[in-house]
């Protein structure tokens, strides 16, 4: 097999590093839009996948001359990112990848220490091959998930003029979205577990530490890394979730534009009063929609009301280390409001 034909087309999706070898799966353009993530859960157009080794891909002279050029949606999790990377989705003018594995399996290896030679080639590797699209004018978009926020210097880094939407909730916001259901703290664990030698960068960790304090943690370490790329980085903007559920035509149109794909408004318009605000962006099988989140998010404010307190009083204690911003900067709408702010 020619191996610098993988580089030509995205048919062929390097879903997962298996050392010594790059797993790639069959995709089209259907296949991208249905795999709400393309994780374990992806929805390629068939079983099986093709083997190849990392090594003859990292050779393959078509790496040298492949454009690294991807839009990046960076998220800090429960806040609407998969909402917000499916209305972007138009099959007749990008791509969309949401959550690809091969850089989750990249950042919780950097995690553990490992960001050796082989590591920063294989993350240029998958930047590259996360640049192809259908249409050659038409942005390649990516949504990534938790563990990349603490890669985001190194994703970057491969092209400056990349652009990214960083997509947040403020403190209070973030535990009732993330504290809400035993499943939902099972994950805060898992996370925290997993990427505790990143977040130990930027503040203390350990498993002695209650549901709260972990959640803080993990929101401190990322909004810390928000903050320093957005001082340093014209190219990324935040935006705050409540702006995207609370004002979704403006900030449906804003990102498009930033991304460098402007539409009329009557195509945001089309999106927002379609199912897919309607529904779970999850799950489209589930009616969802803000009014059903606001309600359920108030729900929770008694109930969650002493861990809230616990929260806020652990990241004040850890901002007399490091401190960080009253709000993010760069607001892709409007003004980003108080990290800190109690509702």
């Amino acid at each position: 097999m020619d191996l610098d034909t993988l580089f030509d087309s995205p048919d062929q999706f390097l879903h997962a590093f298996q050392p010594p070898y790059a797993m790639f799966v069959n995709m089209d353009r259907a296949a991208y839009q249905r795999s709400i993530f393309c994780d374990m859960r992806i929805s390629p157009i068939s079983k099986g996948a093709l083997r190849v080794s990392t090594d003859d891909l990292l050779a393959a002279p078509a790496l040298n001359n492949a454009p690294v050029d991807v839009c990046y949606i960076f998220h800090i999790a429960h806040c609407g990112s998969t909402l917000l990377a499916r209305a972007l989705d138009l099959p007749d003018q990008n791509i969309v990848t949401r959550e690809p594995l091969i850089l989750r399996q990249l950042a919780v290896t950097a995690s553990n220490g490992e960001k050796s030679e082989a590591w920063s080639k294989q993350l240029a590797l998958s930047s590259a091959l996360l640049s192809r699209r259908y249409i050659a004018d038409g942005p390649a978009i990516v949504k990534a998930n938790v563990p990349v926020n603490f890669i985001i210097p190194e994703l970057l880094t491969l092209n400056p003029k990349q652009k990214s939407i960083l997509l947040y909730f403020g403190l209070e916001h973030y535990l009732l979205a993330i504290l809400r259901s035993p499943n939902h703290r099972k994950w805060v664990h898992s996370v925290v577990h997993e990427m505790r030698g990143a977040i130990s960068k930027f503040t203390p960790v350990d498993e002695t530490m209650t549901d709260a304090q972990k959640a803080a943690a993990l929101w401190f370490a990322q909004i810390s890394i928000y903050a320093n790329i957005l001082s340093t980085n014209d190219c990324a903007v935040s935006l705050n979730a409540e702006t995207l559920f609370n004002d979704p035509l403006n900030t449906i149109g804003n990102a498009f534009t930033h991304f460098g794909q402007p539409q009329e408004d009557k195509t945001a318009q089309e999106i927002i009063e379609s199912d897919l605000f309607a529904k779970y962006s999850k799950n489209p099988k589930v009616k969802f929609d803000n009014d059903a989140r606001l309600e359920r998010r108030n729900n929770l404010r008694k109930e969650l009301a002493p861990e809230l307190d616990q929260a806020q009083d652990w990241v004040r204690k850890a901002m007399e280390t490091n401190a960080l911003p009253e709000r993010l900067p760069n607001a892709l709408t409007g003004q980003s409001p108080a990290l800190l702010e109690r509702v």
